[in-house]
């Protein structure tokens, strides 16, 4: 039993480089004359679109998130063939302003591309700015008759951030505020000359700490008399 087991490591052994690289090239020539002989099908494919080459601080709008890639092969491979096998990319390398790309795919050997929707992008690319602009309380509600409301806001300025384009939009970040007195924490909106939200701003800080106090209002007021004398007999007045 000995010999026997000696005798099938040896053959094993001996030369075995050569014996493993035999039995990968005989599995190859199988799988390539399975594929060969495979019936040829068709798939699509949704896949993630991918930027490459934006610089720092731009941003690029009118590129959709995925694209529609179908492809053609032997079945073996393509009902094996999952999204993360494939890549589309759109290279924005030295691009500027609008742009029109096409977008590139990769696939692995042995697939035949038949078409990637969309095929073309056409978008813009701008650049993100930030500005200081002043933070205006805005009060909310009529509060008392016999006092004044007074608001302090800190901090009175904050740094907003978004595409130049629309940047240039904001004049301000209003705070809405309760007229009631009282300290709070309260977040503003970016508006512009006419009070108007402004969408697709970022605000740092997001929040101000605001402070209401009411003043007591004593009011004085002139008002006319008017005096009818009594009709009194014997008397003048």
């Amino acid at each position: 039993m000995n010999r026997v087991t000696s005798a099938i490591r040896a053959f094993f052994l001996h030369n075995w480089p050569q014996k493993l690289g035999a039995l990968l090239a005989a599995v190859l020539i199988w799988w390539f004359a399975a594929v060969g002989e495979a019936p040829q099908t068709q798939a699509s494919r949704v896949v993630d679109v991918q930027v490459q080459g934006l610089g720092s601080g731009s941003v690029a709008s009118g590129i959709p998130d995925n694209a529609v890639i179908t492809i053609r092969g032997p079945s073996v491979l393509i009902e094996r063939l999952q999204a993360q096998n494939l890549s589309a990319v759109i290279d924005l390398s030295g691009s500027s302003g609008s742009f029109e790309r096409s977008i590139n795919v990769l696939i692995p050997q042995g697939v035949e591309l038949v078409s990637v929707t969309p095929d073309q992008v056409i978008g813009t690319i701008e650049t993100v700015a930030e500005a200081t602009v002043p933070v205006e309380p805005v009060l909310i509600g009529s509060g008392s008759r016999d006092s004044r409301a007074a608001v302090s806001v800190e901090p009175q300025h904050v740094t907003v951030r978004g595409l130049a384009s629309v940047l240039s939009r904001v004049s301000r970040v209003t705070v809405p505020v309760r007229s009631t007195a009282g300290n709070r924490t309260v977040a503003g909106f970016p508006a512009d000359v006419e009070g108007l939200p402004v969408a697709g701003i970022t605000v740092e800080p997001g929040t101000v700490q605001v402070t209401v106090t009411e003043t007591p209002v004593l009011e004085s007021r002139t008002v006319s008399v008017n005096f009818t004398p009594p009709a009194l007999q014997g008397f003048n007045v």
